[in-house]
């Protein structure tokens, strides 16, 4: 008899442990573990098991979370050095664009436009027809030079960007500028020798190098 309540006993152990049992089972329990030392070690060892950490376990479980950590520590440094890639790709493609948007220059060649110039004494403008322009350049080259004057052959030719392309009108009959405010050679005393610059000829060119096309030119010289 005393065999089949151990066993009864044993299994109500778990029960009893969790405090889940009913309280005649609790009595009949503490009754028994009173007087059998075989199920009061039981119970006892149950109890044990129950808040007993197994070591290995524990440091298994913290290898697993530092592991954890490490890659989602690396996860997130890789994320951030992506971010960060991204970014300054990004901002060396603005950049990028918008010197080409803004600063690269092709040169508008004569064929695209109509352009010649109207003289007003020493004042010569120049009227344009045709896209619209970024930057007006021009270059000089003396042609001959007397005691009081150097006289000069003058190349001009106007620059386009994307900008002004896709954001500007094309130019119609335009006073694009009045040449003595762009070249500084024209009728300008040389401030040492005393001798005057002066333009006889003016060629619209296709670049620094390219074809010359004859504007005007000083019929007296």
């Amino acid at each position: 008899m005393k065999k089949v309540d151990c066993e009864i006993i044993q299994d109500l152990l778990p029960l009893y442990i969790d405090n889940i049992c009913s309280e005649k089972s609790k009595e009949l329990i503490n009754i028994h573990i009173c007087s059998c030392d075989e199920c009061l070690r039981d119970l006892n060892i149950m109890r044990e098991s129950m808040f007993l950490i197994d070591p290995h376990t524990n440091s298994d479980n913290n290898s697993e979370i530092d592991i954890l950590k490490k890659i989602k520590s690396s996860l997130l440094k890789k994320n951030i050095k992506l971010v960060a890639i991204s970014c300054i790709f990004i901002t060396i493609v603005f950049v990028l664009l918008g010197l080409y948007i803004f600063k690269h220059e092709d040169v508008i060649l004569y064929k695209d436009v109509s352009i010649k110039i109207d003289e007003f004494g020493p004042e010569k403008n120049i009227i344009y027809t045709g896209p619209a322009n970024n930057l007006v350049k021009s270059t000089e080259k003396t042609i001959k030079e007397t005691d009081d004057t150097i006289y000069q052959s003058i190349n001009l030719w106007l620059t386009k960007t994307p900008y002004t392309t896709f954001t500007k009108p094309t130019l119609k009959n335009y006073s694009v500028f009045t040449l003595n405010d762009y070249v500084d050679s024209v009728d300008v005393e040389h401030p040492d020798t005393k001798k005057v610059y002066k333009p006889v000829e003016i060629y619209y060119t296709d670049g620094i190098s390219g074809e010359r096309h004859l504007l005007w030119k000083d019929k007296t010289f």
